[in-house]
């Protein structure tokens, strides 16, 4: 039940570890998906407070599973002051909320730069603190709700008394916490590269296919990212899925068939018609545009050295000639790929990595709600580049900017380039809070 919460900057332990990337959230954003996600939530935590009494009586009653389900079902009554004051801390975590990141518009309207900068992670702690508070509170109702004798002495959240020992505690932990869980924002360094992601300019275009790189390379990103696999033949093919579906409903396995039979295919994928371009052709229409690409290299299977070597034999001199870059998940395939090719190669993840010195990773590419104070100083250590995805939200961008990612792989890299210029010219930290606040992950 918690798990949801801990999506939007809970501290609820254990369950923060089953969070969902914020990425493949976004994949999902739409009015409807947010829409039933509410209600289904709602109705799942209605059936869970009526069930409440269903742990007490089986450990402490030592009822079977099945009585227990039955007397907790037939004892658990609507209490009108418990859901008073739930509503009541709902009610003090949005206010802060808001207050927070008003706060912050009117100082980054007003102040200074420097009194900006101070002022947001203040504003940090602050809320870090009163989410500290809240999940206490709520951890507290849910408690002496689920037990069938309560008194609801614990649950009045309005006339608790506070001393300063408690109040010098929680500041203390808040401050450790912001400062463990690397959402300390240091000053941003102003560099940046726009990486337009999967060789798209806009979500509503077909991904990965050739068509579309002038368009792509019109809004002029730093790199256009796109994914590669091979064929049964080791022909380099453009696709994100392994699997491909044509218009008639038949499925291929990308290395299971030949290049021959798949490139007179007429396929299908999330609303659009396409057919599959080829590596080799999407290399020399990007030098045509001189346009450089990031590409990431999906190997799902095992590929031996032998591979690897007539890929660079193969592709290695366009590969160059475009200045690209090359990343995977598989840090063993890329390890060894990087023998052969002379370019620049990183470990793509999406979870926070460790950061060390090997000259396989010369960048990191981490999902941006992984991506923390922390990591950004152990990459600037090395002296590597942090690139983080997939990042569209204004939010996500100002937030992954104040924590000096150098590359935002992005579905809009013109509008992110935008907002990246007058980050640059005025420096402002209201969107950074919400997108530090709501939406990175952190254990602490």
């Amino acid at each position: 039940m918690t798990i949801p919460l801990n999506q939007f900057g809970f501290k609820f332990p254990l369950s923060y570890y089953l969070t969902i990337p914020k990425t493949f959230l976004d994949s999902l954003n739409s009015q409807l998906a947010l829409t039933v996600g509410i209600v289904v939530y709602i109705l799942y935590f209605l059936v869970v407070m009526k069930m409440r009494f269903l742990i007490y009586q089986t450990v402490v009653g030592q009822d079977s599973f099945g009585l227990s389900f039955k007397n907790s079902w037939r004892r658990s009554q609507f209490d009108f002051k418990f859901y008073r004051n739930l509503l009541l801390v709902v009610v003090i975590l949005v206010f802060s909320l808001y207050g927070v990141i008003y706060g912050q518009q009117l100082l980054d309207t007003y102040a200074s730069v420097t009194i900006r900068h101070v002022c947001a992670n203040v504003l940090i702690v602050v809320m870090t603190g009163i989410f500290y508070v809240i999940t206490a509170k709520f951890v507290d109702l849910l408690a002496d709700y689920a037990h069938p004798n309560n008194s609801h002495q614990s649950v009045n959240v309005q006339n608790q008394a506070w001393h300063w020992q408690t109040i010098l505690v929680l500041i203390a932990v808040s401050v450790l916490s912001v400062w463990l869980s690397g959402k300390w924002i240091d000053q941003p360094n102003g560099r940046y590269l726009v990486i337009a992601h999967k060789g798209i300019s806009n979500p509503n275009q077909t991904p990965n296919v050739v068509e579309n790189l002038k368009k792509v390379s019109a809004t002029k990103p730093d790199y256009v990212e796109m994914d590669i696999q091979p064929t049964k033949d080791d022909v380099y093919v453009l696709s994100h899925n392994t699997k491909v579906t044509t218009t008639s409903g038949k499925s291929y396995k990308i290395n299971q068939t030949k290049w021959s039979t798949l490139k007179s295919l007429k396929l299908k994928e999330a609303g659009h018609t396409f057919k599959l371009s080829s590596f080799e052709n999407y290399l020399k229409t990007a030098n045509l545009y001189h346009q450089k690409l990031l590409v990431e290299l999906k190997i799902n299977d095992t590929i031996t050295n032998e591979q690897l070597q007539k890929f660079e034999m193969k592709y290695g001199p366009l590969i160059q000639k475009n200045h690209s870059e090359i990343q995977s998940l598989n840090q063993n395939a890329l390890k060894r790929a990087s023998r052969y090719l002379k370019v620049k190669t990183g470990l793509l993840s999406p979870v926070k990595n460790t950061i060390d010195s090997t000259k396989t990773n010369q960048f990191y590419a981490i999902e941006y709600s992984s991506v923390d104070q922390t990591v950004v100083r152990a990459i600037n250590q090395h002296k590597k580049d942090l690139y983080a995805w997939t990042v569209n939200d204004s939010a996500d961008v100002a937030s992954a900017y104040v924590m000096g990612v150098r590359g935002f792989i992005t579905d809009h890299p013109k509008q992110v380039r935008k907002q990246l210029k007058q980050l640059v010219k005025q420096p402002t930290y209201s969107d950074a809070l919400r997108g530090i606040l709501f939406f990175q992950k952190s254990a602490i």
